[in-house]
């Protein structure tokens, strides 16, 4: 067999393995359940991420201005994961 010939069969076999696997993967992401989003007191999705815009952010150890400050982030623009809200 040339060199050219076993290219093609490779080229063959991967193109068959790809269309054979195609609809199993198409079956599994139509058949996965839609994800409920959930709401904060805000009204804004809850998990979701934001940027910092101030320069320095306080983050505290509870949901009100009378609670410790735990962290303290000093970069604008940081990216922050919010998956908690309180109505204060």
């Amino acid at each position: 067999m040339s060199g050219f010939a076993s290219l093609r069969l490779a080229l063959s076999a991967a193109f068959l393995g790809a269309l054979l696997y195609s609809p199993h993967v198409a079956a599994q992401n139509a058949a996965a359940p839609t994800q409920s989003v959930t709401l904060g007191p805000s009204g804004l999705p809850l998990p979701r991420f934001v940027s910092l815009k101030a320069g320095r952010v306080n983050s505290r150890v509870g949901p009100g201005v009378n609670y410790s400050v735990d962290w303290m982030y000093m970069k604008p623009g940081l990216p922050m994961e919010i998956i908690q809200e309180f109505d204060t």
